[in-house]
Parts: C-alpha cells; sequence; structure tokens
C-alpha cells in the first residue's frame, strides 16, 4: 500500500477531478491525503479520503 498526497485548488473544476481519482486510488488499496485549505475538507471527507489541513505563513 502508497499513501498518496494529492495538492489541489479548492475550486469545484479542480477538488471534484481530484475528489474521484483520490476515491479510486483508494479502492485500489492506495491510502490517500488530499492536502489543501478548510474550505475542502467536507467534500474530501465525503468521499472517503483524509485530509490534511495546508498552513501558510
Amino acid at each position: 500500500m502508497t499513501h498518496i498526497g494529492l495538492l489541489c485548488p479548492t475550486a469545484s473544476g479542480h477538488l471534484n477531478p481530484m475528489t474521484t481519482l483520490g476515491y479510486e486510488l483508494k479502492q485500489r488499496g492506495h491510502r490517500v491525503t488530499l492536502v489543501g485549505t478548510l474550505d475542502a475538507q467536507s467534500k474530501v471527507l465525503a468521499a472517503g479520503l483524509e485530509f490534511r489541513r495546508c498552513t501558510y505563513s
């Protein structure tokens, strides 16, 4: 099992395909974490993926 990190903007045109990709990777046995802003968290978790908040300094 590989742990895959996905980075993408919160815009729907980016987030929708990335959560679909992440879901498919998870179905194939990989661990998938999407890194993004808090705006994306609910959609990512609803897709069954892990979420890590991106912080800017």
